[in-house]
């Protein structure tokens, strides 16, 4: 997934939970002053049995509003985009500047506990699975492929590169060419989204999106992707989760820390000038409820894009244990300690010590003492 934005500054808060490269054990052996083996091989050793208390795979899910992204859908900047015809890759560009600083840590805090580690996309979005049309009045459910359709939810898979591939599979009611605007634009967001969290995460191909209209579950749908249920968590910001133990509540992010704020309020001056939008969008944004609100009347009464501060940085997401598979056990040398208690040669050891010291009698009560010796040990 290319990544169109460089934001490496906003990513200084989270520089200590980063881990190192791969090859940083290699380089590491070669820098440093060591250079007997059996030291060589400790650092071996005890890398070898760091790789053996991983899991072998984790899975990252990640609602979207309120928790990998800036307020619901990102309080609709992305909808005024796209409401005054700016191109997909702007939208793109924004998702990437109102992300959460607590993705990254999260991600690399895992890969330090994981071999492994999946991302999975798990939104909830109603109007992406039933449509209420006001061209019509009337609700649509919204139907594509048969095959990524299960209890629900729609998984839409990694390889689908845009919305126009998604509206391609579309097999439901035939929709009027604005219904299928409308559409095809919320795809657009839920695909800048997916877009932005690869390039942040840096993965070498995007996540699979999981779309539902109702109340999230986890298990089943990891198993529905094929992956691993056992280490998967569910990062959210719903409190209704906070019983389930394959869920993490966090944080909503209704605001965004310095200098990543004022990046993203710079960018939207820049592409969409508060003062340059239609009356008609200005009233709707201006009419959402007053945490989501993303623009406003600044003193002087003119429009102005509106961001909401953080004070400090986000505290890192809490990461959860995850189960390791247990060494085997150690094997136990039991046969060759018995074989060299009973030994031959023991045996006419302890005779031969024992003549020299002792008399007849106390050589015969020490071989009845070997036997006996020999005899428990047959046992054993």
């Amino acid at each position: 997934v290319p990544c169109t934005v460089a934001h490496s500054e906003f990513r200084s808060m989270a520089q200590p939970f980063r881990t190192l490269p791969k090859n940083d054990f290699a380089k590491t052996l070669s820098l440093s002053p060591i250079s007997s083996e059996p030291e060589l091989q400790k650092l071996g050793l005890r890398e070898a049995r760091i790789h053996q208390s991983l899991a072998d795979e984790a899975v990252l899910v990640l609602d979207l509003d309120k928790t990998a992204l800036l307020g619901s859908d990102g309080n609709d900047m992305g909808l005024a985009l796209q409401w005054m015809e700016k191109p997909e890759s702007v939208v793109k560009e924004l998702y990437a500047r109102i992300l959460s600083p607590c993705i990254r840590p999260a991600y690399e805090a895992l890969k330090r506990k994981a071999k492994t580690v999946h991302v999975v996309i798990y939104t909830r979005r109603p109007s992406s699975l039933v449509y209420r049309s006001c061209f019509r009045d009337a609700m649509i459910p919204l139907q594509y492929k048969h095959e990524w359709h299960h209890d629900g939810q729609i998984y839409v898979p990694s390889e689908i590169q845009s919305a126009d591939e998604v509206l391609q599979s579309y097999r439901g009611v035939e929709l009027l060419e604005e219904e299928a605007l409308d559409v095809k634009k919320a795809l657009e967001r839920t695909m800048a989204a997916r877009d932005a969290i690869a390039c942040e995460l840096g993965l070498d191909e995007a996540p699979p999106v999981v779309v539902t209209a109702s109340h999230k579950d986890v298990t089943a749908t990891v198993a529905n992707l094929g992956l691993p249920v056992e280490n998967a968590f569910l990062f959210d910001d719903n409190p209704d989760l906070r019983h389930d133990p394959h869920a993490v509540c966090v944080p909503p992010l209704e605001g965004l820390p310095e200098p990543q704020r004022s990046d993203a309020l710079s960018f939207m001056e820049r592409e969409l000038p508060a003062a340059s939008l239609d009356d008609d969008l200005a009233e709707f944004l201006l009419g959402a409820r007053p945490a989501d609100r993303s623009l406003h009347r600044d003193h002087d009464a003119a429009l102005a894009w509106r961001i909401p501060p953080l004070p400090h940085p986000p505290l890192p997401w809490r990461i959860p244990l995850l189960s390791v598979p247990r060494p085997p056990p150690a094997r136990r040398h039991t046969g060759s300690i018995l074989a060299a208690t009973s030994s031959p040669s023991l045996r006419e050891r302890l005779e031969e010590r024992s003549r020299g010291a002792c008399g007849g009698e106390q050589t015969q009560r020490m071989r009845i003492s070997v036997r006996r010796t020999d005899s428990r040990s047959i046992v054993l």
